[in-house]
């Protein structure tokens, strides 16, 4: 699932949750089939701190999803569902982050830019080439991503690259596959830059996560 939250794009798992406080604006949609739980809680039940205060990613505690499925549509008493709401957020006090998140460039040709990677990460486009396509200097482009987005452009490609990768390998796509379709010549170069990405092989990435 993709959400889009201000000036960020987060990549949302099976083995993943979303945490989006009260009153932030937002919009998501599915990537493939699938379904989504949603646990909408009041205000004054939010932990105490401010990392609860902005929106996260976070790790699917098995019994956190069990709970997030026993809650919608059932017919609870005020006592269980206020014993059910307790635990879920004593879980999720303790529960690690994700870093599934990409900070998007605000600059209208820069976000041109961005979008298409994002569809197609596997472009071989060059930023010069980009720059000529939609009419501003590749000095534009290269500052607008820097500042806007902290990340050059050939990092914020090989991070959206690397993200992108996470779908497919999730849906069970061989690893040599699903280099090539972000990007990468060759599955070493592929599983190199996972592993400097995440600290790990993207079989081992999906052994831990895939639930």
């Amino acid at each position: 699932m993709e959400v889009v939250i201000g000036e960020h794009r987060w990549l949302v798992h099976e083995d993943t949750l979303l945490w989006i406080p009260a009153g932030v604006v937002h919009s998501s949609r599915l990537l493939g089939p699938g379904a989504t739980v949603s646990v909408y809680l009041s205000p004054v039940l939010r932990p105490a701190g401010e990392r609860w205060m902005r929106p996260r990613a976070i790790a699917l505690d098995p019994l956190v999803g069990a709970i997030m499925r026993h809650l919608p549509g059932r017919a609870l008493s005020p006592h269980r569902r206020a014993s059910c709401c307790r635990l879920l957020l004593d879980l999720l006090d303790e529960a690690e982050d994700r870093d599934t998140t990409l900070p998007l460039p605000i600059h209208p040709a820069a976000r041109a830019v961005a979008d298409s990677l994002i569809a197609d990460p596997d472009l071989p486009t060059q930023l010069s080439e980009w720059a000529a396509l939609h009419g501003v200097s590749a000095r534009t482009l290269a500052r607008a991503f820097e500042s806007q987005t902290g990340h050059g452009f050939a990092r914020w490609r090989t991070k959206t690259r690397l993200l992108s990768s996470l779908t497919r390998l999730m849906e069970g796509e061989p690893v040599h596959r699903v280099g090539v379709a972000v990007g990468y010549a060759t599955s070493g170069g592929f599983i190199d830059a996972f592993r400097k990405e995440f600290g790990t092989t993207p079989a081992e990435y999906v052994r831990l996560h895939r639930p």
